[in-house]
């Protein structure tokens, strides 16, 4: 079977996927559709779910995606154990009052 190639676009957006999900999470928001998460992001919800295919798909069609596994897959694919997205989610929170925009 032959590897499927993912653009750098796509790579590229992880992160910001993964950030917005963390803070959708730590707001207690479980499920987000596709639209939803556009209006976030600025992406549309059409790539929305273009990229999240390149994976296999997280969500399910009339009900959106499961913030917490949708969160937990992504920092999966972008190589990070869970015990370090609990640091850096714990370091982003100590350091957000500090933090100058």
């Amino acid at each position: 079977m032959e590897a499927k190639g993912i653009s750098q676009a796509v790579i590229g957006r992880l992160p910001r996927y993964f950030r917005y999900l963390g803070e959708l999470k730590d707001e207690g928001v479980e499920r987000i559709s596709s639209q939803e998460l556009s209006g976030l992001m600025k992406v549309t919800a059409s790539q929305i779910r273009q990229d999240f295919n390149n994976f296999g798909g997280f969500g399910q069609q009339g009900y959106g995606y499961n913030v917490e596994y949708l969160y937990r897959e992504i920092g999966k694919i972008l190589g990070l154990e869970s015990s370090t997205i609990s640091l850096l989610s714990e370091l982003v929170t100590w350091a957000e009052p500090w933090v100058i925009i």
